[in-house]
């Protein structure tokens, strides 16, 4: 993620990534990732299966999700977890929590490696919001936590009416003010 940006605008990808080391206010952000993705037969028309959720008899992606888990552990992601997603031919993979820089990079690697292992199985990995008309879409949650530099969270305060800390509700107004700007880049 830095290197292209380096290229293209030096200035303002170093602050970008100096701000995200620094963390937020002296604390440490922290980010967990889903990532669900449609494994398409090719040519790109169908879904590979007829799964769905906590289906196990007709999963037959498991075996390729099980490649793919194992090449991002040899790539040194930490998977949480893999499974069959509502719709046919869905899937999701998830991540362990990590630094927000390291949950982006780690973003962009998934998506190549699983792309080149639906490829290598004759299948084509798609993470299209909406690749199939009337179906479930494809969304990437990303959680985001703030916690100090002793390891607590930073969002919590038990005495507030919510148990929200002021950091946690300048954190959400934050987001909500650069929400248009944010989905310009995120989209």
């Amino acid at each position: 993620v830095h290197d292209l940006g380096e290229r293209h605008a030096p200035h303002l990808c170093s602050k970008l990534r100096e701000k995200i080391i620094a963390g937020i206010h002296g604390n440490l952000q922290r980010i967990f990732i889903l990532s669900p993705l449609y494994l398409m037969r090719l040519p790109v028309t169908d879904p590979h299966d007829r799964a769905g959720y906590f289906d196990l008899s007709t999963d037959t992606g498991s075996d390729v999700r099980k490649q793919m888990v194992k090449t991002l552990r040899e790539l040194g992601i930490v998977v949480e977890a893999s499974h069959h997603e509502v719709a046919a031919g869905q899937h999701e993979i998830d991540f362990e929590y990590d630094t927000a820089l390291a949950s982006a990079d780690k973003a962009v690697t998934l998506r190549y490696a699983l792309k080149a292992i639906a490829h290598r199985n004759n299948l084509h990995a798609t993470f299209m919001p909406k690749p199939i008309f009337g179906t479930a879409g494809n969304g990437m949650h990303v959680h985001q936590s703030l916690f100090t530099l002793d390891g607590n969270t930073a969002f919590a305060d038990l005495k507030d009416e919510y148990g929200l800390s002021d950091i946690a509700k300048h954190f959400i107004a934050g987001q909500l003010h650069h929400a248009r700007g944010m989905c310009a880049v995120l989209s």
